[in-house]
């Protein structure tokens, strides 16, 4: 009877220790798993209230409806001069001036890393149609802009080097309005804001 007991108490310990063991391992297991999902840590991001830094000339900005970035990190933004109300924000602009601030910053504006404004243009120029509501600006492989358009007669995009070059139109204006017109007619671009390119074909969807 002794010797039964005795190989019962075995057996208990026995299991007991299994269990502890098993117990032991399994909070090992956790812990290393905590600790590597603690090493995936989420990106944070902090507003910068002084970027970019204060325009030239007492510039302001609209409404911005494109930014991009080249390949030097500089940044792109492109907005609606028109947007700026000339009797509340854009006073100095109206004629007569009716405010001594602001002045509608040019369409297209550079940023470096730092929030310095580096270059600037847009607008009507010889050579192209600028839309009656820029919409979107895209950069391409070779740091060429492509800006879009959304207004009623807007059907064509217009293509700039970083410094402001014209390089190309694609498509023109009204031409939804022409007698040939069709969905086919290489003449206009549909929806052409908010453009992206493709990297190898160095083509625009």
């Amino acid at each position: 009877m002794a010797s039964f007991q005795n190989k019962t108490n075995l057996v208990i310990v026995v299991v007991l220790l299994a269990l502890l063991i098993i117990l032991g391992i399994g909070r090992a297991k956790l812990g290393e798993t905590q600790a590597e999902e603690s090493e995936i840590l989420v990106p944070m991001f902090e507003v910068d209230p002084f970027w970019p830094k204060p325009l030239p000339h007492q510039w302001l900005i609209g409404s911005a409806i494109g930014l991009t970035v080249d390949s030097r990190d500089h940044i792109f933004i492109i907005h609606r001069p028109g947007s700026l109300n000339p009797n509340l924000e854009a006073g100095a602009a109206a004629v007569p001036p009716k405010a001594d601030c602001c002045i509608p910053a040019p369409h297209i504006l550079e940023f470096d890393p730092a929030g310095n404004l580096v270059g600037h243009f847009g607008g009507p120029g010889e050579g192209y149609d600028w839309p009656e509501s820029n919409h979107g600006i895209t950069v391409d492989p070779k740091d060429n802009l492509w800006l879009g358009a959304m207004g009623p007669d807007d059907s064509h995009i217009l293509v700039f080097s970083r410094e402001g070059k014209f390089l190309h139109q694609v498509g023109s204006p009204r031409a939804r309005r022409s007698e040939d017109y069709s969905e086919d007619n290489p003449k206009w671009v549909r929806n052409s804001h908010d453009r992206e390119a493709n990297r190898p074909g160095l083509e625009i969807f």
